[in-house]
């Protein structure tokens, strides 16, 4: 996850850069999550790096344990954002949740936290199907942008409260073949 983890930093570098110009550190006006999931086609894992505001998981889990939550004091915190995250951020393949392995977590400030996870789908070219509903029971406008890299391309998903239909369906594979290149002889 080395290469995932210098990309998404540079974004969160220049998403912090821009957060803090627009007066972003003053107040939360908008509710947004952003994650990049990458299909590893050697590993067959999808990698996740989902980008949270600590302010916002923080409630989110004191919510949960009906207790104060400090990212930083808690002893058994990675264990309950692990949780949290296994609630929201699920893929299944058949109808089957796929598991999530928890890798680990950065605060980068006040403003920015990353949570790092992978799933690894039972065939590898696996079409999985998606939801990210994480912080929708804080906010109506709660907006989860999913950034997903496969040997597909790169599609974007966006998960929001009140949409009828929160799954969206991901190929993984190759692309499907069209059929033969039609050759031209002269």
């Amino acid at each position: 996850m080395t290469v995932l983890r210098r990309r998404v930093f540079a974004c969160a570098i220049v998403l912090a850069a821009g957060w803090s110009a627009a007066g972003g550190a003053q107040a939360h006006p908008f509710h947004a999550t952003f994650a990049e999931l990458r299909h590893n086609p050697k590993t067959h894992r999808l990698e996740v790096a989902l980008r949270v505001a600590p302010a916002d998981l923080e409630r989110a889990l004191r919510r949960r344990v009906r207790a104060p939550i400090s990212l930083e004091r808690r002893p058994d915190i990675d264990t309950l954002i692990e949780a949290y995250v296994r609630d929201v951020f699920v893929v299944q393949h058949n109808g089957s949740a796929v598991p999530l392995r928890w890798v680990g977590k950065e605060v980068l400030s006040h403003q920015i936290a990353w949570l790092y996870f992978e799933f690894l789908p039972p065939t590898a070219a696996a079409a999985v199907t998606l939801r990210n509903s994480a912080f929708f029971e804080l906010a109506s406008k709660q907006i989860n942008t999913v950034q997903v890299t496969s040997q597909q391309g790169t599609r974007t998903l966006t998960f929001s409260p009140g949409r009828r239909e929160q799954s969206r369906r991901v190929r993984l594979g190759p692309p499907k073949s069209r059929g033969p290149v039609p050759t031209v002889s002269g």
